[in-house]
């Protein structure tokens, strides 16, 4: 598949598959990230992997991820939550800097997942004091990222549209999500 391809067929997944991710996997998307862009080469950014199922389930538990709802009463620890996250830290307070070397890190990552037949979900929201001392992390880390890693349970597609249409995000036939994403033309501007 050509890189393009590849670009359009990821996207972020919020149904998992309760299935164990190896070791060894979970390195091996680790990797790409320790690749990616960093800011002057500061190599700031520091991945905390977290495969036990009861600090997965504590994780699930304290993130907006066990809060997502897809359509049919929600998303369940038994059902649909993933076994492993990766939470991606700095020390300190982060800035504009970390943020930007945390999505690329990221995004190798997820460019990687695709390769390993796994799927990821930036979960934005946390109680990061909370996890973060269940983790027993350095108390100069902050945690900025917590990326949910397991086999995906769903199929989203990424669709193109015009802002004028109206989108369906789940087609209940096909029993898929269908991603929106703005034509290209509409996204940028010549000058």
């Amino acid at each position: 598949m050509d890189f393009l391809g590849l670009m359009k067929k990821r996207r972020s997944i919020r149904k998992f598959k309760q299935e164990a991710i190896p070791k060894e996997g979970l390195l091996n998307l680790i990797e790409p990230a320790c690749f990616a862009h960093s800011l002057c080469n500061r190599q700031s950014l520091r991945f905390w992997i977290v495969m036990d199922p009861q600090r997965a389930d504590f994780i699930y538990q304290h993130s907006s991820l066990g809060s997502v709802s897809d359509g049919e009463g929600g998303l369940t620890t038994e059902k649909f939550a993933p076994p492993s996250y990766i939470a991606i830290s700095t020390l300190g307070e982060p800035g504009n800097a970390d943020f930007a070397d945390a999505g690329a890190a990221f995004q190798n990552m997820a460019i990687m997942s695709m390769e390993m037949n796994l799927g990821l979900f930036w979960i934005h929201a946390f109680s990061e004091k909370i996890i973060k001392s269940f983790l027993n992390l350095p108390e100069e880390q902050t945690i900025m990222a917590i990326i949910a890693v397991g086999r995906p349970a769903e199929n989203p597609v990424a669709i193109n549209i015009d802002p004028t249409e109206v989108n369906q995000f789940f087609d209940s036939k096909e029993k898929f999500q269908k991603v929106p994403k703005l034509k290209t033309k509409y996204l940028i501007n010549w000058r």
